[in-house]
């Protein structure tokens, strides 16, 4: 079946619409499990979690960096060691990156500071989050379920995207504001693994105390806030990991990053739009391919192109509503009342249909890219 997934935004949430398609069956009851819209198939390491991982997006320009190994990987280019030699260079590449900054007149070429991007939110771990794990087990601000024991590091592609203060850090690229003089901190590697989480400003790093509320310690100079805290960390306007004024512990601790303004209408600069297609029947093109954004348009005009017939037209749609299954458990009044609806759409060359389905932005990757289908 084939994905496609578009987006609208409404009230700062962002809906994503997904297409798929497939063969045309008589009974909608069967589920294909192994069905997948993530591109690749394959699973994450960690799959029996319900973490949600954001959405890998198509990897950026390659650069080159240093090479930094967490987790081995079929998909890449290993050298005599065991090494990535190109961490991020596909987008089925798991290795993080840190350590080497980009230098300051590249990032201006790949950011955009003028406007506003997408923007997220990673947890900072301290250096020696495990110094005590083989005596204890205990793990300084990471969850058991993030940590590999064996190779004694964070797991790759968390939903937190955790990284320490030492990694995040020694990655970061400082530059000058060229309007305000004031300086931007942006982190140039790759964060736990995801190809295309790179290029992210620096906003605020933050912590928890005491009290189990989020506090700001240190933010960017043109950062917007309703309150009129002191934040200790902006005094030297140099970014680091949160310390407390009593010298107590903390708690917890995160950054929000933003990348450029093209990230809010898309996954690439060069195709916007929250939209995605995972096309896999054979009857239409020889393997499978992931289309996103505008470029699905144009793929598809040269599809025409190189058919010499006219593109498939609509030949009906169903709207198929079902709840969602709990297996032996039992069901409370919101499963009873929770429907999740489809389109399927029937084409008039009778070959292969389409489901059509509208989702949270990203939102299907927690699921380790399968479909409700």
């Amino acid at each position: 079946m084939t994905y496609f997934y578009g987006s609208k935004i409404k009230n700062k949430v962002m809906e994503t619409l997904c297409f798929s398609d497939g063969m045309l069956v008589r009974s909608m009851g069967a589920s294909d499990k192994n069905a997948t819209n993530s591109g690749n198939g394959e699973e994450d390491e960690c799959d029996n979690d319900d973490t949600e991982f954001p959405l890998v997006a198509p990897p950026p320009p390659q650069i080159e960096t240093e090479t930094i190994v967490e987790h081995s990987s079929s998909y890449c280019k290993l050298n005599s060691d065991g090494k990535c030699e190109e961490p991020g260079a596909t987008s089925s590449c798991k290795h993080s990156n840190y350590g080497k900054p980009l230098s300051e007149s590249l990032v201006r070429e790949l950011m955009d500071f003028e406007n506003g991007g997408l923007e997220w939110t990673a947890r900072l771990i301290p250096s020696d989050f495990n110094a005590d794990y083989e005596k204890t087990g205990e793990l300084k601000l990471l969850s058991a379920r993030n940590y590999d024991a064996a190779n004694k590091c964070i797991k790759a592609r968390r939903g937190d995207l955790s990284v320490t203060d030492a990694d995040f850090f020694s990655s970061v690229t400082k530059l000058k504001d060229e309007k305000s003089g004031q300086y931007r901190w942006v982190f140039t590697g790759i964060l736990n693994g995801w190809p295309s989480l790179t290029c992210l400003e620096l906003r605020k790093i933050q912590y928890k105390g005491t009290f189990p509320t989020w506090k700001t310690y240190w933010k960017a100079f043109d950062e917007s806030d309703d309150t009129d805290s002191v934040y200790p960390g902006s005094k030297s306007n140099v970014p680091c990991f949160p310390v407390r004024y009593s010298g107590k512990s903390v708690k917890d601790a995160r950054v929000i990053l933003r990348q450029s303004s093209w990230s809010a209408y898309g996954w690439s600069e060069d195709s916007p739009g929250n939209v995605f297609w995972f096309q896999s029947s054979k009857l239409s093109h020889p393997a499978p391919r992931l289309l996103y954004g505008v470029n699905i348009v144009k793929q598809f005009q040269e599809d025409q192109v190189k058919a010499d017939k006219p593109l498939p037209r609509c030949k009906m749609a169903h709207m198929i509503s079902h709840r969602y299954s709990q297996g032996n458990k039992g069901e409370s009044v919101k499963d009873h009342i929770t429907y999740h609806s489809i389109v399927l759409i029937e084409w008039d060359h009778g070959k292969y249909c389409t489901v059509v389905e509208s989702a949270f932005r990203n939102g299907v990757s927690g699921y380790l890219g399968k479909a409700n289908w």
